[in-house]
């Protein structure tokens, strides 16, 4: 393959390599006049050469695009499906460019305390594409295109037989509800705290509160200790998952005090769930802390403790409370970094859906130092709480509601990461009865659709390495 742009700025570069990746075709780029004819040319001036394909350059700065230079409805609707045309009548490379780089959401004010782009603030939801992989869509186009045009097929996208990809995950937050000693600190700060600010009631409160959840404590039924009947669930169902735990706990000098993880994962009991995780060929990865995002040394600090008492390599995190600080890019570069191979934290927390229109594995970009960040981003778009932290919604109206996006990932061919906490797996708790009931029968759903590729974050990111190792040699 070989395409021309007289867009040379690194970002269009970015945008391009992003296509051809994930297609899986190696592409030259022409940088000079020495040519007569190119596969691919994006510009306003073709009668410089001969091309069998031209993209249109919209010619409008980045922060000015509509949302009909964005979203080319045509497209996405079905009314467009003409593959013999030379000349695609929309501008492709800005569109994804404005996606995957997330400018569409750069003028939106809406960040919650946990400096969270809030899902129904965002330029998904006033334009009601939250659900739709809008990237995926141009990149199969363009795929059918230029084997039409080009002859040119590029390597499947996912194994034989399978026409999408799901990589089950668990965050754990809280996976013990014994853990006193922190709990009994994190009560203590907030005490604190609130008596700082002369909050007196506050106080008092959150005294009576505690003692009231202590005295209630003994008739709970309140069993999050998950991790084995998880195991043996998914590993019947011939599937396997990913465990994302915390190394950096409340009474960490750095931490959190009312929002980071109680539990020590250098209690006993964690090296036995560790050793029965690696047993059964799951995934131990990185829960990182609520303030991680401040260090690149945070990272590497959670990182290596994590490692050191697993007995594995880690590979891949997730920030707790999807927190990555108010500055994403610069977050996303200390992953790369620590040395992380995948995060999966850029997602919506209040509704499912793709955060940046795009369900396929990618590499980010930092604009401020113009340039790839090589940790892969595997888009999270499913998540328990979207669903049933609305407390009315039943188990058959959340699993419909999840399948509806699972057809919706499958018709785009993408890979999607479902984020079910340990907590919440199994139907062992009274406060999180709906969500335990409603994962198994997920899991029998899925194992049903022999379209779907499921497995753990490991084997979905190390496939994804190798094809694109495989399509920039061949």
């Amino acid at each position: 393959m070989t395409y021309y742009s007289e867009d040379s700025s690194p970002e269009t570069e970015y945008v391009f390599d992003f296509i051809f990746r994930t297609i899986g075709l190696k592409a030259k780029k022409f940088s000079n006049n020495n040519y007569t004819s190119v596969d691919i040319y994006y510009g306003n001036n073709p009668e410089k050469l001969n091309y069998k394909i031209r993209i249109p350059d919209i010619n409008k700065s980045i922060d000015n695009l509509q949302k009909d230079d964005v979203i080319w409805q045509d497209l996405l609707v079905g009314g467009f499906n003409n593959y013999n045309s030379e000349v695609v009548p929309f501008d492709i490379i800005n569109a994804i460019r404005y996606l995957l780089i997330d400018y569409a959401n750069d003028n939106i004010i809406s960040d919650d305390q946990h400096s969270r782009l809030m899902a129904v603030d965002s330029y998904q939801f006033q334009h009601d594409i939250f659900s739709i992989p809008i990237v995926n869509a141009y990149i199969l186009f363009l795929s059918k295109l230029i084997e039409v045009r080009t002859g040119n097929i590029g390597i499947q996208m996912w194994p034989v037989g399978k026409k999408c990809a799901i990589a089950l995950t668990h965050d754990v937050d809280v996976p013990d509800r014994r853990c006193f000693k922190n709990d009994l600190y994190v009560r203590h700060k907030t005490v604190t705290e609130h008596l700082k600010k002369k909050n007196y009631f506050k106080s008092i409160k959150t005294v009576l509160g505690y003692g009231k959840y202590l005295f209630k404590f003994p008739f709970l039924q309140q069993n999050y200790w998950n991790f084995e009947q998880i195991i043996n669930l998914e590993k019947e169902l011939g599937m396997k998952s990913t465990f994302f735990f915390a190394s950096r706990n409340v009474s960490d000098s750095i931490a959190q005090y009312n929002t980071d993880v109680t539990y020590n994962i250098k209690k006993k009991k964690f090296n036995n769930v560790f050793e029965q995780i690696k047993k059964h060929g799951f995934e131990i990865g990185l829960h990182s802390s609520y303030n991680a995002y401040k260090s690149a040394d945070h990272f590497l600090w959670e990182k290596e403790k994590l490692e050191h008492l697993s007995g594995v390599k880690i590979i891949g995190q997730r920030h707790h409370y999807w927190h990555l600080g108010d500055n994403i890019e610069r977050t996303l570069e200390y992953h790369e970094k620590a040395g992380f191979k995948y995060d999966s934290s850029l997602a919506f927390m209040d509704m499912m859906g793709f955060r940046r229109n795009v369900a396929m594995p990618y590499y980010p970009w930092s604009r401020i130092n113009q340039k790839l960040i090589k940790t892969i981003q595997v888009p999270a778009f499913i998540m328990d709480g979207n669903i049933f932290l609305n407390p009315v919604t039943t188990v058959d109206e959340g699993l419909d509601l999840i399948k509806r996006e699972i057809e919706i990932l499958k018709k785009y061919k993408g890979l999607g990461a479902i984020n079910w906490h340990v907590r919440t797996s199994l139907p062992t708790s009274s406060e999180f009865k709906t969500y335990g009931e409603a994962y198994p029968e997920l899991l029998k759903y899925l194992a049903e659709d022999t379209d779907i590729w499921i497995t753990n974050m490991h084997d979905v990111v190390n496939f994804i390495l190798k094809r694109w190792q495989t399509s920039a040699s061949t």
